[in-house]
């Protein structure tokens, strides 16, 4: 073998030994340093649920998002935050009930309305007709068939 081909081999050779001792000795480097992996593994719980909950709803997603970064906030200032958190859910649950409140004053109106326009559209669309029966140029019993504005003027006036 040539000494262009040994130094081919040991160049190729060595990397693939680094490669094969760094996955050898990696498992029980994390094993001795936990705090290499743990963190990440922590977050990715905590976010993991967040990121499926997007796919279905992103109303949601957003407020399990907010709970989880009240809670992490919470869990890092201690007492204090958990007076915000308290504080942020009061004033959900008053916005929920003024939703409901605010739904339920709509529905009410849009009710009244819907039943107003049942009654009332028959009415002008009736009273329309009629006035628009009385006047000759747009078809009356007293103009003459086929008569235009001009001609059923001429035909009143006489």
């Amino acid at each position: 073998m040539s000494p262009t081909a040994q130094i081919y081999v040991v160049v190729q050779t060595i990397p693939r030994m680094a490669v094969l001792t760094a996955l050898r000795e990696s498992p029980s480097a994390l094993a001795r340093n936990p705090v290499l992996f743990v963190p990440v593994f922590v977050a990715m719980a905590v976010q993991l649920p967040v990121l499926l909950v997007q796919s279905v709803n992103p109303i949601l997603a957003s407020v399990a998002s907010a709970v989880v970064s009240l809670l992490s906030i919470a869990a890092r200032e201690g007492r204090p935050a958990g007076r915000a958190v308290v504080d942020t859910a009061e004033q959900l649950s008053e916005l929920r009930t003024l939703e409901r409140e605010a739904r339920r004053e709509l529905t009410s109106i849009t009710r009244t309305l819907a039943n107003t326009g049942a009654v009332f559209a028959p009415l002008v669309a009736g009273a329309t007709v009629a006035l628009a029966a009385g006047i000759p140029s747009v078809g009356g019993a007293d103009a003459p068939a086929g008569s235009t504005p001009a001609a059923s003027k001429a035909w009143t006036s006489k």
